[in-house]
């Protein structure tokens, strides 16, 4: 699963095309690592949240915030259960975690263990993405449905 998600990444690479939803209340957003959010989710998300781990500058992408996501039901045919519950590490651009973010749950919770995913996005040149976090979660999940992984 890591590799499709990398590709689905490289999709976005640098792309500002589709930018994220704006939240119909926007909220004053001071993103720090640890801290665990609400976002707008999809109806089949239980309690969509995700957890700040990484903040960074990157001279082609910009300001990133890398998050992972938990609480939601992404179907993945390739998956024993035939869906997963979270995304250890997902690249973002920090503007679109700022517009899909709702309630901020925590200021501090334990990081989940993302450096493998982040280690792979390093590696390959990945890129970030620009679409807010519900719509990325849909594409992940289409692809996964017409892939062969």
């Amino acid at each position: 699963m890591a590799r499709l998600f990398l590709r689905l990444v490289r999709y976005w690479r640098g792309s500002s095309s589709a930018p994220a939803r704006a939240s119909s209340r926007r909220l004053s957003v001071a993103l720090r690592v640890g801290q665990e959010w609400r976002f707008e989710g999809r109806p089949s998300d239980a309690d969509p949240r995700l957890v700040i781990v990484r903040l960074e500058s990157d001279p082609r992408l910009g300001e990133l915030a890398h998050i992972s996501v938990r609480g939601v039901h992404t179907k993945n045919p390739h998956h024993g259960r035939g869906y997963v519950e979270e995304a250890p590490h997902m690249p973002f651009s920090r503007l679109a975690v700022e517009a899909s973010v709702t309630e901020l749950v925590s200021d501090s919770v334990p990081l989940p263990a993302y450096q493998d995913g982040y280690t792979e996005w390093k590696r390959s040149a990945g890129g970030a993405l620009t679409v807010s976090v519900r719509d990325a979660l849909d594409v992940v999940e289409q692809t996964l449905k017409g892939s062969g992984q």
